[in-house]
């Protein structure tokens, strides 16, 4: 499970942004994730209430968007 994983680097990341720009508390996270990355949105939610306790991000929702993949729009050539 590399959920947990994703969500520590991103609580890292809104920390940094929150101390760049004197930000005391972060009420919600959105997060565009692509179908091809492996993430389990259900895992994510999972962890997000135990990862965000103690940091910046305590007591936040996370809304997670899934994008899904296209078919490429490039011609098909068949010899």
């Amino acid at each position: 499970m590399h959920e947990l994983g994703v969500v520590l680097n991103m609580l890292d990341t809104l920390d940094a942004a929150a101390k760049r720009y004197g930000v005391s508390r972060i009420a919600s996270v959105s997060v565009d994730v692509g179908e091809m990355t492996g993430i389990v949105p259900v895992y994510m939610h999972g962890v997000w209430p135990e990862a965000v306790n103690g940091t910046i991000c305590a007591g936040s929702e996370l809304y997670l968007s899934l994008i899904h993949i296209s078919e490429p729009t490039r011609p098909l050539y068949i010899s």
